[in-house]
């Protein structure tokens, strides 16, 4: 015959039932002991991490290679400012007219308007020229060299 527990009656061990090896005395003192493990690793935990962070807030150092402080601003200001007192209509148009005169001096025809410029019609002709070159000749003409 099998030896049984104490707790254990030899009806439930006839029937099949498993007989515990853990007694309550066990449980009742691991369970407390667990939880108070639990609280205190949680406590160390959460004061290393409030003396991590203070010691990264004393030591910031910015991590980007963007500066903090801003660029100045090179568009065009379009509203009235100190040192800039002119509306934005006055703003678009000396826009256009600085662009009016560049395109001047390329030698295409603008009307002020600040839409866009007409090409000369000899500078169309010349890369209508050319392109129709680069398509009827092939690369055994010009030795195999594009």
């Amino acid at each position: 015959m099998v030896p049984t527990p104490l707790n254990e009656s030899q009806q439930s061990i006839d029937r099949g039932y498993e007989v515990g090896d853990v007694s309550a005395k066990t449980v009742g003192i691991f369970v407390p002991s667990l939880i108070v493990f639990t609280a205190a690793v949680l406590i160390g935990v959460a004061v290393y991490m409030s003396l991590r962070e203070r010691a990264a807030i004393n030591s910031d150092q910015p991590r980007s290679a963007v500066a903090d402080t801003p660029l100045p601003f090179n568009g065009p200001v379009l509203q009235p400012t100190q040192g800039h007192d002119t509306l934005p209509q006055e703003d678009l148009a000396a826009m256009y007219d600085r662009e009016n005169r560049v395109f001047d001096s390329l030698g295409w025809k603008t009307e002020g308007t600040g839409l866009l410029p007409k090409i000369p019609d000899g500078l169309i002709d010349q890369v209508n020229a050319r392109r129709s070159d680069k398509t009827t000749k092939s690369p055994t003409q010009d030795g195999g060299k594009p």
